[in-house]
């Protein structure tokens, strides 16, 4: 079962409801961002958790993704935050 929400720059009340929506089905639910979505995706785990009263947060894993261009090598961060029941 895929239980990973990926966010991007949409408005976090719509990763919420699919986060609820998930949890609906599944224990456990991970939400996970790249680059500048990261403050997004730990405002939708704030607001999923406050939405569900027995939500917790499990874990979060900061790292960062390289990413090679045609002219240079960059980094990216990445977050994932687990939620469970």
């Amino acid at each position: 079962m895929n239980n990973i929400i990926s966010v991007g720059n949409k408005s976090a009340m719509i990763y919420v409801l699919a986060a609820i929506t998930k949890l609906n089905e599944s224990d456990t639910v991970i939400i996970k961002a790249f680059g500048k979505a990261t403050s997004n995706a730990i405002d939708v785990a704030l607001i999923t958790k406050k939405y569900v009263v027995s939500l917790s947060i499990e874990d979060i894993h900061i790292s960062n993704k390289i990413v090679k261009s045609k002219y240079d090598d960059y980094s990216i961060s990445v977050i994932e935050i687990t939620l469970s029941k």
